[in-house]
């Protein structure tokens, strides 16, 4: 009797226990804490961001959320880019020379319509890999005080005379890659500014606009190539005042992504430039690049 009761007992023992640890273990796995799946996937080649990252979620508010957490990373083949155009240069062929020795092929110049020597001026640029353009000089409204030229513009609706001016200068080159028009145009320009402008969509000629107004800006034309200037230094000007200058235009290309710079070729703009991309330039990691006008444009 002894010994039956102590097997009875061994296996009611076992089989209470057996009950315990099941019920211990189904409670485990019922209140275990688990991760939520991720409503994202994110997979990235590169530091850009798609809306192919994120093909598995329909919610559009969480999408821009989630974008906008996330930090822009820029690499070196990604560095903001700084486009610097020297404008009406031509007339002085010393300094054409030094411009031409002292900047790299990623400036881009911008020559008078009166420059000696036109053709080869450009060709002479062209040859160095350099963007080049003609600068648009616009007559004044008091030519008795100051006389603007026979190759200054019109911008008269009712008339062909600067359509015919601007095919005769660029029947003279071999070719170029735009104008450049500075200054102030008023708003009773539109017109006359609308034909020129139609005439340089037809032969994909880029306009730099580096008006101090909106008129150029407010003129939509199919197929135009422009772009605005963002900074126009054409004033006599300190070294001070350059420096500020030039911290304004990388502030402004790495909030925009880009910046356009125009500068009149005065000696001391051109010394300014040339010490600021050779500091660039000795950086082991170039906090922007400079590029011709030109590669900022979707073509």
């Amino acid at each position: 009797m002894v010994k039956a009761q102590k097997k009875s007992f061994s296996l009611t023992f076992w089989l209470l226990m057996f009950a315990a640890l099941a019920a211990f273990g189904f409670f485990i796995l019922k209140n275990e804490t688990r991760p939520e799946t991720p409503k994202f996937v994110l997979t990235f080649s590169q530091p850009v961001y798609t809306d192919a990252a994120y093909d598995d979620t329909e919610d559009d508010n969480e999408l821009e959320n989630l974008r906008a957490a996330m930090p822009l990373e820029l690499s070196r083949n990604t560095a903001p880019k700084i486009a610097v155009i020297i404008n009406d240069v031509g007339l002085n062929q010393n300094l054409n020379d030094i411009i031409n020795k002292s900047l790299g092929e990623n400036i881009s110049l911008a020559f008078s319509p009166y420059s000696r020597n036109l053709d080869n001026a450009i060709t002479a640029a062209q040859n160095d890999n350099k963007d080049t353009y003609i600068k648009l000089i616009t007559s004044s409204e008091n030519y008795l005080i100051e006389d603007t030229g026979p190759k200054a513009l019109n911008l008269e609706a009712n008339s062909d005379s600067d359509i015919t001016l601007l095919n005769g200068l660029l029947n003279a080159i071999d070719r170029i890659d735009g104008f450049i028009i500075d200054g102030y145009v008023g708003p009773e320009k539109k017109a006359g500014l609308e034909k020129i402008l139609s005439m340089f969509s037809q032969r994909h000629l880029i306009l730099i606009d580096a008006t101090d107004n909106e008129t150029i800006n407010s003129i939509n034309v199919n197929g135009l190539q422009k772009i605005r200037a963002d900074i126009v230094i054409d004033d006599d000007i300190n070294r001070e005042n350059l420096q500020v200058l030039i911290s304004t235009a990388e502030i402004i290309a790495k909030e925009k992504g880009q910046v356009v710079m125009v500068v009149n070729p005065k000696p001391i703009n051109i010394l300014m430039l040339v010490e600021w991309i050779n500091a660039i330039s000795n950086n082991e990691v170039e906090s922007v690049s400079f590029v011709p006008i030109s590669t900022l444009m979707v073509r």
